[in-house]
């Protein structure tokens, strides 16, 4: 098969594993959105820098990451 029809087919395989398309990718999102929300709302009226207080990588964050 040509290279250029495997790639996007590849990328494509590989985001569905991924959860792209599923119900349950937007209710993980849901979730943590909601989750993010609330630890905002909990810091109401205080002074933040998100951009210190967040990991570099993104990684650790959301409900299940409590510090």
């Amino acid at each position: 098969m040509d290279a250029w029809r495997e790639r996007p087919r590849f990328s494509l395989s590989t985001l569905r594993n991924f959860g792209l398309g599923k119900k349950s990718l937007e209710q993980w999102v849901t979730e943590e959105a909601s989750c993010l929300c609330t630890a905002f709302a909990n810091q109401a009226g205080l002074s933040q820098h998100l951009k210190s207080a967040a990991p570099e990588d993104g990684g650790g964050t959301g409900k299940r990451y409590t510090r």
